[in-house]
């Protein structure tokens, strides 16, 4: 199995490397790179997916500045190449920094990314998952780590105030009625729904809301979906549609 010591890289991309034999499913390796990126997004860069490395489970990325600074960085390249591939480097110096943050229960908490890297450790067979750049190697997950965010998710879970069982009848009721309304809210880069007349935020699943596309922070909505639950409390909402109000 190749290591992260092989990979080949530019100075502005970084890598993810999964040390495993076997494969990663690629619905929970989507979900760990999506992640990723919404990490990346709030260091202010875009993460576009340049190369799968042969023989080994790396995902190859570069680190471009988002929107109209990514535009302002084509021109200086045009006039000062050497200049803005050095910014380059730093810019993926500075994402594999803030997924490391966002990955470690010890410094961040509980995060959507480090839930997904803890999924892939705990559900592939995964040794450790390591980002990469030319400048160093950082370990962001292994057992150990999934362990200790898993044990701090539940202590979250069991601190957190549970939903009377009517009140969650209600709002499964009236999301399959699709007359639940509620604010849109982003947390940690993902969107969560509140219900009007609850402080509960729920997780949006946006790989199975049909309306994912017409969802903001900060939107007042209609909606009608599913409510998920998990030992009898709201787990996370998909959304068909959603209609602003």
């Amino acid at each position: 199995m190749a290591s992260a010591r092989d990979l080949e890289l530019e100075d502005d991309e970084l890598a993810f490397y999964f040390a495993s034999e076997a494969g990663i499913e690629a619905s929970d390796l989507g979900q760990f790179l999506q992640r990723a990126a919404a990490v990346a997004r709030q260091a202010g860069a875009e993460l576009r997916v340049t190369a799968l490395e042969p023989g080994s489970l790396s995902v190859i990325m570069k680190a471009v500045r988002s929107s109209k600074a990514g535009r302002a960085a084509v021109k200086e390249f045009n006039k000062a190449p050497i200049q803005v591939t050095a910014a380059g480097a730093a810019l993926a110096g500075t994402v594999a920094t803030a997924i490391a943050f966002a990955m470690s229960p010890d410094e961040a908490g509980v995060t959507p990314l480090g839930k997904a890297g803890a999924t892939v450790i705990e559900h592939h067979h995964v040794e450790r998952i390591e980002v990469v750049t030319t400048r160093e190697t950082i370990i962001i997950m292994d057992p150990v780590r999934a362990r200790g965010l898993r044990a701090l998710e539940e202590q979250m879970r069991r601190e957190t105030p549970l939903l009377p069982a009517p009140d969650v009848r209600v709002l499964t009721d009236q999301s399959r009625r699709g007359v639940l309304t509620g604010s849109v809210h982003e947390v940690a880069g993902e969107l969560h729904f509140r219900p009007d007349g609850y402080r509960y935020l729920v997780p949006i699943d946006m790989a199975g809301s049909d309306a994912a596309a017409s969802l903001q922070a900060g939107a007042h909505v209609r909606v009608s979906g599913k409510l998920h639950l998990h030992r009898g409390q709201p787990h996370a909402i998909s959304i068909g549609d959603a209609t602003r109000i």
